[in-house]
Order: C-alpha cells, then structure tokens, then sequence
C-alpha cells in the first residue's frame, strides 16, 4: 500500500523549474550547448579536431572526411577519418577552392555571400582510394571581422547527401578559433602561400 501511494507521488509531482526551462529550450539552444560541452570535454587540439570531424560527418550521410585548419600560410590537417597519411594533392586542392572562394566573396561584395559554405566551382576531388570530395567551408561569423577557421573535405556518397547545418558549421569554426586551434584567415585576405 505504501509502495502503491509513492507510485501515484511520483507519477503526479511535478518537474522542477530548471528542468521545466531545460525541457523547454528550442532545439537549436540544446545543440549549441551539446556541441559546446564536447569541445570543452576534449583534452586537446587534437581530441578537439577528431570530435570536431565526428560531429560532422554524424550530421551528414557520409562516413569519410579531413578537416584541415586554416592558417594566414597554409591548410594544415587536423583530422582525418579513416585515419590515413595526408593527401598533398587535396590539400592542393583545397587551396585552390579556398583562393577561389575568397575572390568570388570579395568580387561580389554581397553579405549573403558569405553565408556559402560549398565551392561550386572545381568539381569534386577523388582522394587515394577514390572517394569523391567536396569542400565544406567553416566560417566564424562571431569573429570581427569574420574568419574562415577550416575546410572539410567531405566524402559525397553516391546519390543524395546532406551537408552538415549551417549552424553547426559556425559554431565548429568559433570553438576552433576560441580555443587557439587554429587562427583562420579573415574574409578578403590570402593565404601567404598565395602570393609567392
């Protein structure tokens, strides 16, 4: 009898009011703090870039992927999966994108511009064991002025894809940026290695 009145206690109480609040955050709140708190969990710069790379290939169709860092000289790869040896001709590759879309931002002078996180132009790259890439630009719009603090290079599946949220690609690029992972380069400047 007492167990049956602690039952009908606890079917009845209520939630209490963080939990409430907490239950009743938009979705979009909820994500931000999850993806704030994995980052924060990570040891290192390191365990930071895999995480970073995990999350966006879970929100995309795809199992392969590099993330490289975007540094004033350079894309410096910071992870891969699988994990294999760095690829210089898609790093080569990626330079090129990037350049690209610096001078089609900066030519077109348009702020909606720079809300694109893909490269149309260049196709796509077949990487050592023949997966077709696309790159996937991370753009901190928190930064002023704003800063592209990475590329992936996303394996595109046969058939439709999803591209990871725009969102989520912001709030990768601000965590890579905010922890001193990488500096990124700044909308209207040139990779170093670009001018030589």
């Amino acid at each position: 009898m007492c167990e049956a009145a602690r039952q009908s206690q606890l079917a009845t109480s209520e939630p209490s009011p963080e939990i409430r609040d907490w239950l009743q955050l938009p979705a979009a709140e909820t994500e931000y703090d999850t993806v704030h708190r994995r980052m924060l969990e990570c040891f290192d710069e390191s365990d930071r870039a895999r995480v970073a790379l995990t999350l966006l290939l879970q929100a995309t169709d795809s199992d392969a992927g590099y993330l490289y860092g975007v540094t004033p000289d350079r894309l410096v790869l910071l992870a891969a999966l699988p994990e294999v040896s760095s690829d210089p001709g898609l790093s080569g590759w990626l330079t090129a994108r990037l350049a690209a879309s610096f001078d089609s931002l900066a030519a077109e002078g348009d702020e909606t511009a720079v809300d694109e996180t893909r490269s149309e132009e260049g196709g796509r790259y077949l990487d050592r064991d023949g997966r077709p890439l696309e790159p996937v630009f991370l753009l901190d719009r928190e930064s002023e002025p704003a800063r592209i603090a990475a590329v992936l290079a996303l394996h595109v599946p046969r058939g439709s894809f999803t591209l990871p949220a725009e969102a989520l690609l912001k709030q990768l690029a601000h965590e890579l940026i905010e922890h001193g992972d990488v500096p990124g380069l700044a909308l209207g400047e040139r990779l170093a290695s670009d001018d030589a």
